[in-house]
């Protein structure tokens, strides 16, 4: 007999989803799911994209789908297309421009080679663009220290 898990249902669902964004309250994916355990509405935890919570790998995660804005208060969370939170085609790789003759003002140009040596090392201003947002929802208290950590880490592989 396989055995089949109940969040597999839930990736059915994301699946069927045309846009690349989906927001639901915890009603939502636990009627999807047949319930929700008690630590989906107590831990913010439950709610990760990690690969070591079954529950995360036959649901979402499985079909290419991670949580994001997990509100514990009002019950609800977004789900976003991994695929879609940087896309290649959005990150041409930051060529530095050609060098000019030395400006007049020393410190402005050291700025200068040190912005264009950051923006190469992180792959071009738009995925400079997602870092900040990244950063900025977490100081804005939208996500945690650990979803910003995942989210830090998605984008710097995906960064060339």
């Amino acid at each position: 007999m396989i055995l089949v898990s109940k969040y597999e249902d839930l990736a059915k669902h994301l699946q069927k989803q045309n846009a690349d964004m989906l927001r639901m309250t915890f009603e939502e994916v636990s009627q999807i799911v047949g319930g929700l355990p008690q630590g989906a509405y107590d831990h913010r935890a439950w709610w990760a994209n990690s690969a070591s919570q079954n529950h995360a790998m036959n649901g979402w995660m499985s079909v290419g789908w991670e949580t994001s804005q997990v509100d514990m208060k009002k019950e609800e969370l977004v789900f976003v297309r991994a695929a879609q939170v940087v896309q290649d085609s959005l990150l041409p790789g930051y060529m530095p421009k050609q060098r000019r003759a030395k400006s007049a003002y020393p410190q402005a140009s050291r700025i200068n080679s040190e912005v264009d040596l950051i923006l190469n090392q992180v792959g071009g201003v738009m995925s400079l663009s997602y870092i900040v947002d990244a950063i900025e929802r977490y100081m804005a208290g939208e996500i945690q220290e650990m979803e910003l950590g995942q989210e830090l880490r998605r984008l710097w592989a995906r960064r060339r």
